[in-house]
């Protein structure tokens, strides 16, 4: 009989992730922020869209034409984060926050504060998801 080898090549422990699942799970995890920060773009720009068109239809109210280009624009930064685009996400906070806290500053009425803290919610979210995305499409080249 033949005596095993003392070294080291009889046995290699196999190669493999600790938690195969869990790359799987952060990009869920990433996706479904992302998903839900264009879907509240979308509800965001659509209620906007209807408080236009409830002013048209007043008898006293004319066209505003910046909250026509407004809607469109937040429509516009709705499909760049579903496109995962950082720059239209980040965009997408800083005007949403801005205009809140111009029209608090302007107006002195606290109304919409809890619509106000749940869009940004998301739009932080998805914010902070797109640049994960794209750091782990860097990191893994997907």
């Amino acid at each position: 009989m033949e005596q095993p080898k003392s070294d080291d090549t009889i046995y290699q422990a196999p190669q493999s992730e600790l938690f195969p699942d869990s790359r799987r799970l952060k990009k869920r995890s990433i996706a479904k922020k992302i998903r839900n920060g264009w879907i509240a773009a979308i509800a965001y720009a659509t209620l906007l869209l209807i408080l236009l068109v409830t002013n048209l239809l007043k008898e006293s109210a004319s066209f505003s034409l910046i909250k026509a280009v407004e809607v469109l624009f937040i429509y516009c930064l709705a499909l760049g984060v579903y496109k995962h685009n950082r720059f239209a996400a980040a965009i997408m906070l800083a005007y949403f926050i801005g205009s809140k806290l111009f029209a608090i500053a302007t107006s002195d009425t606290y109304t919409g504060i809890g619509l106000i803290i749940i869009f940004s919610y998301f739009f932080y979210h998805a914010t902070i998801a797109c640049f994960q995305y794209h750091h782990m499409k860097v990191k893994l080249e997907l």
